[in-house]
């Protein structure tokens, strides 16, 4: 049976309750209902394609950080991306040596409970952190290998589509060529052409 975010946030509130006891080094600024709430409504994600479009844009207000394990990272990561494992955050290690608090933290697990569970605990404590939707996983498939349409139906989907393409090449590292933007033809009528009889072939 899937969980819920109401399941997830309840599982985990001693565990948030204890780590706030224990290590009350910033003020907590977020009730749990609020944040499942927030989580429940979508407001708590941010989607892999602002991210992308953060990352090229070079905005320099945000840190990523991706709480899988380091074998995981290592296969493969967010460009910029820090790896601090969510036992790490739990136990309050790095965070505060490494991530300016005034800068959003935006979680990358391997799907989004992993990494819900970790903002749960940065919200708590003070961080402005936000959920990327789908994880790593989902990363991969819409921003570095993105699916083209079957078919495009208008000019603005080509152009979408072109945009798409050099923003998951450059984001993979390969070489950009750009290619000139796609036109779309206007619909011209056709005539067929009909000879002109010489005067002399003309009947009466």
């Amino acid at each position: 049976m899937k969980l819920s975010w109401k399941h997830i946030i309840g599982g985990i509130a001693l565990l948030l309750a204890l780590i706030l006891a224990l290590v009350p080094t910033r003020e907590a600024t977020i009730s749990l209902d609020a944040l499942a709430q927030n989580i429940e409504t979508g407001r708590i994600l941010i989607e892999p394609a602002d991210l992308a479009a953060w990352l090229i844009e070079g905005r320099n207000d945000f840190v990523v950080v991706d709480v899988r394990a380091p074998e995981e990272f290592e296969k493969g990561h967010i460009s910029t991306a820090l790896n601090i494992p969510s036992r790490d955050i739990v136990a309050q290690k790095k965070i505060e040596q490494l991530i300016n608090p005034d800068k959003m933290i935006l979680v990358c697990g391997q799907g989004e409970a992993d990494a819900a569970q970790t903002v749960l605990i940065l919200k708590s404590t003070g961080y402005d952190a936000y959920v990327i939707r789908a994880g790593y996983t989902g990363w991969v498939s819409s921003v570095l290998n993105p699916k083209q349409p079957e078919q495009f139906k208008s000019q603005e989907q080509i152009l979408q589509w072109k945009k798409t393409e050099v923003m998951a090449a450059h984001l993979r590292g390969d070489k950009v060529v750009e290619a000139p933007a796609p036109q779309v033809k206007p619909l011209i009528p056709t005539f067929k052409a009909v000879k002109k009889q010489k005067s002399g072939d003309q009947g009466c």
